[in-house]
């Protein structure tokens, strides 16, 4: 899970090493929110990283 900036950079990254992990990407920037509108992004997220945390390896 990064920030949205950061999606290019983990593109390039496994495109170096010949492999892309699965992620999530989220609006930035995180370090300006408070906590009301980190609960709201965690909420917002929560599903998606959850699935992939539970999904099954192929």
């Amino acid at each position: 899970m990064a920030s949205e900036p950061f999606e290019v950079a983990a593109q390039s990254h496994g495109d170096a090493i010949g492999f892309h992990a699965d992620g999530i990407f989220v609006s930035h920037p995180i370090q300006d929110r408070n906590i009301e509108e980190m609960k709201e992004l965690a909420e917002t997220f929560f599903g998606s990283i959850l699935g992939l945390i539970c999904k099954k390896s192929t």
